[in-house]
């Protein structure tokens, strides 16, 4: 894709998170700087001390892993098919790429087929694909849903990811490994749980559709990262730093997004990958990070990102047009995506709505 001609974009969005039921709620909880963080009612870590988390609230403590996942995600989904019903009627083929958590304890192979398929059925026509990969799930779902779209695999796709690390299995795993925030360990995070979407289609099906989209997708990029957590290397943020210059192609943004969440190896290794990005990122302190008031959303963070671009251009609080959202899996993904503001025939760019 390039910068002068957008071929996707970004129709309508969907959310759900601790902060908000709906896409629009989310943004503007966020912008508020709203967190609903708690102590967990009966977990505790391997000191005795409660476990600091950021739930959904509504959701039963006792749901099943599989079960809290499309509670959580369907929601978000079904924001995005209210605007679809007549579409949905018809034998229309829908692209449903959908971001889930990598496989750890509390998320197993049997889990991600069986999230899938739940998932799957609240869109009647939908062909749907997985990728269980963690913070890097739902931004690549974005990336493979644009790719299919610009290939004409599909003419419409919904493409997004639903994470939580609500589970005892996934919240001990994460103990095990000194992940957790807690009053001995600052240098942490939060488990969260979340799920968000985006209606992706060329500007030609926006139109038939009757929907107005403000932001397109200019920009795509996956890398690897071989030096990362739990490696004995030292990681450079030569993997970040290299999605990041592909997906911008050298062209400087106006806001970043990212999943930094706490912990210290993710922080050093942004430090790492900006000394190489002084072009596109004047000012590498600047930035959005979710997971400061929603706890870390795992494969939920890069759709939400798209969600927060969305919102922030459609609002016309956000200065400038050109938006960076990365993300940085535990398996070593590192993927960007590049917002930009789309300006339709008829449509003043400093338009609210």
């Amino acid at each position: 894709m390039t910068n002068s001609s957008p071929q996707v974009v970004v129709a309508a969005v969907g959310a759900q998170t601790s902060v908000g039921s709906r896409a629009t709620v989310t943004a503007a909880a966020i912008r508020a700087g709203i967190t609903r963080m708690s102590m967990h009612p009966y977990i505790v870590d391997r000191a005795g001390e409660p476990l600091r988390v950021a739930p959904i609230q509504y959701l039963d403590d006792l749901l099943s892993r599989t079960s809290r996942l499309v509670d959580i995600g369907g929601p978000a989904l079904q924001e995005i098919c209210d605007l679809l019903a007549p579409l949905l009627s018809r034998r229309t083929p829908i692209g449903l790429y959908l971001g889930l958590p990598e496989l750890r304890p509390g998320f197993t192979e049997a889990d991600v087929a069986i999230t899938a398929k739940a998932l799957g059925c609240i869109i009647k026509n939908a062909e749907v694909r997985s990728l269980p990969l963690g913070h890097c799930g739902g931004a690549m779902a974005i990336q493979k849903a644009c790719e299919d779209i610009v290939a004409r695999r599909f003419e419409l796709c919904i493409a997004g990811g639903v994470d939580s690390y609500l589970h005892d299995k996934t919240l001990a795993w994460l103990d095990r490994n000194g992940q957790l925030q807690s009053s001995r360990r600052r240098s942490g995070m939060v488990p969260g749980e979340a799920a968000a979407f985006c209606l992706l289609c060329s500007p030609r099906v926006a139109r038939a559709l009757g929907l107005s989209p403000f932001i397109a997708l200019s920009g795509m990029h996956t890398a690897i990262e071989h030096h990362g957590i739990k490696k004995q290397s030292v990681c450079l943020g030569e993997g970040l730093a290299a999605a990041i210059m592909a997906s911008t192609h050298g062209v400087p943004v106006d806001a970043v997004y990212c999943d930094l969440n706490g912990e210290r190896y993710r922080n050093e290794e942004w430090g790492m990958a900006s000394l190489r990005l002084s072009e596109v990122v004047v000012d590498p302190s600047r930035y959005v990070t979710p997971a400061s008031l929603l706890g870390d959303v795992g494969a939920a963070s890069g759709p939400l990102f798209a969600v927060l671009a969305h919102e922030s251009l459609r609002r016309g609080y956000m200065r400038g047009g050109r938006v960076l959202g990365w993300t940085s899996a535990e398996a070593g993904h590192r993927t960007a995506l590049v917002f930009e503001r789309f300006i339709q025939e008829g449509r003043h760019p400093g338009g609210r709505s």
